[in-house]
């Protein structure tokens, strides 16, 4: 897992500073690690396709080595959002959505894909 996808990064605006003559909004920077005590479980390319909304009760998709359980969305029902299917790795198809991929902030991370 890259260090990128274990931590949550915030920046908060602190105040201002005068730094070169110039005004300049001074961020504090706080880390959370995500997943402190436990390592996330592997997750087999097969047993994500078995989650797609049709084979198991649970639907499950991958973006950039992690699964996300999206089986609570309205916008995954049966499996399939708009024409996008769940069971895979849609890191490669985000391009093609109108959101970033902030979308999945607002799924559970289950698990990591191993490739």
């Amino acid at each position: 897992m890259q260090l990128w996808q274990k931590l949550l990064i915030f920046e908060l605006a602190a105040g201002l500073a005068v730094l070169n003559n110039k005004r300049q909004v001074v961020k504090i920077t706080i880390i959370l690690d995500l997943f402190p005590s436990k390592e996330l479980p592997d997750i087999t390319k097969s047993q994500l396709a078995l989650r797609n909304g049709q084979d198991k009760p649970e639907i499950w998709v991958a973006f950039n080595s992690l699964v996300y359980d999206v089986t609570a969305s309205r916008l995954w029902l049966k499996g399939k959002h708009y024409e996008h299917w769940a069971g895979q790795d849609l890191s490669d198809e985000l391009k093609d959505a109108p959101h970033t991929d902030k979308v999945f902030d607002k799924f559970k991370v289950i698990g990591k894909l191993k490739i």
